[in-house]
């Protein structure tokens, strides 16, 4: 696992996924995303808090338009949504390929063969 994945909070997580989805968003976008996702409102100093330290550690670059900065996924960056999830399974599983299958199959005896 990378060290800037190892230091990205649940929120910062959170609002990189949605910048993933976007393609590129300001801090309203990811303000009204976030709405929907978690039904509360967050405050606007906070989003932009998190989107300028997603910017100091280089998971995310910036543009400015107008008066807004506008935020997209580094590309260069080990921040993918892929690079995250295999990191995660890694971590989780020692890369035990069927582990997270197994692990979710585990606890369902009243799965059918179909499901």
């Amino acid at each position: 696992m990378t060290k800037t994945i190892k230091n990205l909070g649940p929120l910062e997580l959170a609002v990189l996924g949605i910048i993933e989805r976007e393609g590129n968003a300001n801090v309203n976008t990811v303000l009204e995303a976030l709405k929907k996702k978690q039904g509360k409102e967050l405050a606007y100093t906070t989003i932009m808090t998190i989107l300028s330290r997603l910017f100091e550690k280089k998971v995310l670059t910036r543009e400015k338009q107008g008066r807004q900065y506008f935020y997209s996924v580094n590309k260069n960056s080990k921040t993918s949504s892929k690079s995250i999830l295999s990191s995660i399974s890694k971590s989780l599983f020692q890369n035990r390929k069927l582990q997270p299958i197994l692990s979710l199959l585990d606890g369902d005896e009243d799965l059918s063969i179909e499901e």
